[in-house]
């Protein structure tokens, strides 16, 4: 068994057994935590809001990922500038990233749990968490919700990845491929490219996009808007 106890206080163990009286031992493992109060247990995040956080010296917050790839955290706009920071710790209170500003990305693992600490004094902050994009050797994944997803992708000087109200930038030459999927719900994907030439085929809720510098694939969409955005540019419906 495992449980949170509180310095100065005094606990009793009781071993009950059916199997008559006799002699037991019991190993005990105390493990020093830095908080206070235990971690609020929010549990998976995909696209997820987590409204009302109270912080008054410390805040701390369990979450499990959902997906391999980035955790990205960032404080809703009411509360930006509030003088708060945000640190973002694996199971094993391993830093995986911090911000005294409005966002932090971290590199999580699908189901594992992780420990964010807010840090400060803020009434009520509203925290965005999203973790539903990866990006591996060159190959960019975006998962869907059980949600309406809104996504975009714009291909200019960089690769911009718009999911819902977060967005991402890569370098271009750090994607070679992208497989994007939008899940349940009503989901909506925008496409716009640039001066280079832009190769589009799609299908009712999928289709490929194909270009010099990548190839993506998409699949599950309910509405798929495709720009071109200049260059000599093809567009085939099947």
């Amino acid at each position: 068994i495992s449980f949170d106890v509180v310095s100065g206080q005094s606990y009793s163990i009781v071993v009950d057994s059916t199997a008559g009286v006799g002699a037991y031992g019991i190993d005990l493992e105390i493990e020093s935590v830095p908080w206070s109060s235990p971690p609020i247990e929010i549990g998976p995040v995909e696209m997820s809001t987590i409204d009302g956080i109270a912080v008054a010296g410390e805040t701390w917050l369990r979450v499990q990922a959902t997906n391999s790839g980035f955790l990205t955290l960032e404080a809703m706009t009411a509360a930006r500038g509030a003088g708060f920071r945000i640190d973002v710790y694996d199971d094993d209170l391993r830093s995986l990233g911090s911000t005294t500003g409005a966002r932090v990305d971290a590199r999580v693992t699908a189901d594992a749990t992780y420990l964010i600490r807010i840090s400060g004094n803020v009434a009520e902050l509203d925290l965005r968490a999203v973790n539903v994009v990866d990006l591996s050797s060159g190959r960019l994944v975006v998962h869907g919700t059980s949600a309406s997803d809104d996504y975009a992708i714009d291909a200019g000087r960089t690769l911009d990845v718009r999911v819902g109200a977060v967005s991402y930038s890569f370098d271009l030459s750090q994607v070679r491929s992208i497989q994007m999927t939008g899940g349940a719900g009503s989901d909506s994907l925008t496409l716009t490219g640039d001066g280079q030439r832009d190769f589009f085929r799609l299908t009712l809720g999928s289709g490929n996009w194909d270009r010099s510098t990548f190839s993506a694939r998409f699949v599950g969409f309910e509405t798929i808007a495709a720009i071109g955005g200049g260059g000599n540019d093809s567009l085939i419906l099947t």
